[in-house]
């Protein structure tokens, strides 16, 4: 009988399936959806509006002021979305972080459990591969990105900045400007894009690598160290409640 065969796909399926932590839950709100929607709907519109409309008319003035309001409106719906997790003072945040790597630790020692069932060499092949790829990806990334996950978005703001420091309203901007903005905005998200994958790889050596320790140097099992994360919340509300009475 073949022994399990261990692909890339296979690996990052089964990191798909990983639950994860309630806090760590991306997917926006409706009031989100709608404040993103309108900041791009007005903010795009109103760039193109602005070369097609006629400059000489009252009433261009006033549709791009609207566009202007709501561009506004969805920029406070999604701080309003976002408010209540601003201001969470440091000692929730503290707590929910220790929550997340109390959740996220059984998982990690699953799925290396989960690898250790394929044979070594198709550990080491992988392993190999994947530690080679990323070492070309950081020696590439500089090429696309530069110190983009250094400074973050702050390159971004700066030709910003730069592009719309001698603007007026109503806005004109010509096309060359409209265009640079469009470029500018698709090389920030393909750099996004190649930084996450990048981020990845490094996920996919330190899996293997863990799965391929020697027995003397592995961790506890999943099931040994859930029980004791367990154990250890329990002795905390017990705590709690004697604190309380």
């Amino acid at each position: 009988m073949d022994p399990p065969r261990l692909s890339f796909s296979t690996l990052e399926t089964r990191l798909d399936q990983m639950p994860q932590h309630a806090s760590l839950d991306l997917r926006m709100g409706r009031l989100e959806k709608t404040g993103l929607a309108l900041i791009c709907t007005a903010g795009g519109g109103s760039l193109l509006l602005a070369k097609l409309l006629p400059h000489q008319h009252e009433w261009t003035r006033w549709v791009l002021f609207t566009a202007l309001v709501l561009e506004l409106v969805g920029l406070l719906m999604l701080v309003a979305s976002t408010l209540p997790q601003m201001c969470r003072g440091l000692k929730h945040e503290r707590r929910i972080f220790a929550e997340v790597l109390d959740f996220d630790l059984p998982q990690r020692l699953e799925l290396t459990a989960w690898l250790r069932q394929y044979p070594q060499a198709q550990l080491a092949t992988l392993h190999a591969f994947a530690a080679q790829r990323q070492q070309l990806m950081m020696q590439k990334t500089p090429l696309i990105t530069g110190s983009l996950e250094k400074l973050g978005v702050l390159p971004l703001l700066a030709a910003l900045f730069l592009q719309f420091k001698d603007a007026h309203w109503p806005p004109h901007p010509s096309w060359l400007q409209v265009i640079g903005f469009c470029a500018l905005a698709g090389m920030y998200w393909q750099s996004l894009i190649t930084i996450s994958l990048r981020i990845r790889l490094g996920v996919y050596t330190q899996v293997l690598a863990e799965a391929m320790q020697p027995p003397a140097a592995r961790p506890t099992t999943a099931p040994e160290y859930a029980h004791d994360i367990v154990a250890t919340r329990q002795r905390h509300q017990c705590d709690d409640r004697s604190g309380t009475t």
